[in-house]
C-alpha cells in the first residue's frame, strides 16, 4: 500500500495518493488495537483464572481459621484447668492436671495460601479483578502479620516442655490430639482424655511444676493469648467472607 502511495504522488495524483496514506495509517492503528485488545483479552483470561483460585484460597483460609478458633479455644480451658492447681481444692486429679498443663501449650503453625494473591501481584493483574479499590483491600488483607501473631513461641510452651518428662508428653500427645489434614495439616485438641500415668508420679509432676516461681504467670499470660488469638481471628474471617462474598458475586460461586 505504501508503495502504491508513492507511485500516486509521482503521477500526481494527489486524491488517490492521500487516500493510500489514510488507509495505511488506518490499517497500522487498527492493527495496534487489536494486538491491545487480544492482549487485554488474555490478561484478563488469567487474571480470572487466578480470580477462582483466590476464591478457593479464601474458602480454605476461612475454614482454616475457625478450626483454630477451635483449637484455641480448647488449648484455653486446658490452661484454665491447669490453673487451679496452684489451688488447694482443685476438683481436678493430678493426672488430669499433668494433662492440662500439658495441652494449654498446644499451637498450630498457621496455613498461608496465597498463591492466586502472589500470581496476580506478580503478573500486574490484581486490579482486573474488581478494579483497584478491590486490589487495595486485597493488598490489606495479604499484609496483616497475622502469621508472625499466631506462630510466636510462647515461654510458657517452652518451660512445660523443659519440665514435664518427654515419656509423659508423648503420651498426651498420642492420647489427646488428633492429627488430619483438609486440604491443610489439622489437629484436633480433645477436651477429654486420659493417660497411663501412677498417681504418685503425677503428683510430683505436679508439685515439680507448681513450684517454678514464674510458671503461673506465663500461664496466666497463654491463657490471655489464647482469648487474643480467638478475638484476631474472629475479625480475620469475617474479612474473608467479605472478599469472599465480593469474589462469588464476580465468578457465580
Amino acid at each position: 500500500m505504501l508503495r502504491t502511495a508513492i507511485q500516486s504522488a509521482r503521477n500526481h495524483d494527489w486524491f488517490a495518493s492521500i487516500t493510500e496514506f489514510v488507509l495505511l495509517i488506518f490499517g497500522v492503528f487498527l492493527g495496534f488495537q487489536l494486538d491491545r485488545w487480544n492482549s487485554n483479552r488474555i490478561d484478563q483470561l488469567e487474571a480470572d483464572e487466578y480470580g477462582l483460585q483466590l476464591l478457593q484460597d479464601l474458602t480454605v483460609s476461612q475454614q482454616e481459621m475457625q478450626l483454630r478458633i477451635d483449637y484455641y479455644e480448647t488449648a484455653k480451658e486446658w490452661g484454665q484447668k491447669a490453673l487451679t492447681a496452684w489451688e488447694s481444692d482443685t476438683p481436678y486429679p493430678p493426672a488430669q492436671l499433668v494433662i492440662a498443663f500439658y495441652q494449654a501449650t498446644n499451637a498450630i503453625p498457621s496455613s498461608v495460601f496465597r498463591g492466586a494473591y502472589d500470581g496476580l501481584t506478580t503478573n500486574g493483574l490484581l486490579v482486573l479483578i474488581n478494579g483497584q479499590e478491590f486490589a487495595s483491600r486485597l493488598a490489606a488483607y495479604y499484609a496483616q502479620p497475622l502469621d508472625d501473631i499466631l506462630n510466636a513461641e510462647s515461654a510458657y510452651r517452652v518451660e512445660i516442655r523443659s519440665l514435664i518428662p518427654v515419656d509423659i508428653q508423648e503420651a498426651v500427645r498420642e492420647s489427646c490430639a488428633i492429627a488430619g489434614s483438609a486440604g491443610f495439616l489439622t489437629e484436633t485438641l480433645q477436651r477429654q482424655c486420659q493417660i497411663d500415668i501412677s498417681p504418685s508420679r503425677a503428683a510430683e509432676v505436679i508439685e515439680n511444676l507448681t513450684e517454678q516461681p514464674e510458671l503461673k504467670k506465663q500461664l496466666t499470660y497463654s491463657i490471655s493469648s489464647n482469648t487474643l488469638f480467638r478475638y484476631i481471628l474472629e475479625l480475620k474471617i469475617k474479612d474473608t467472607e467479605n472478599l469472599r462474598s465480593i469474589l462469588a458475586e464476580i465468578y457465580g460461586d
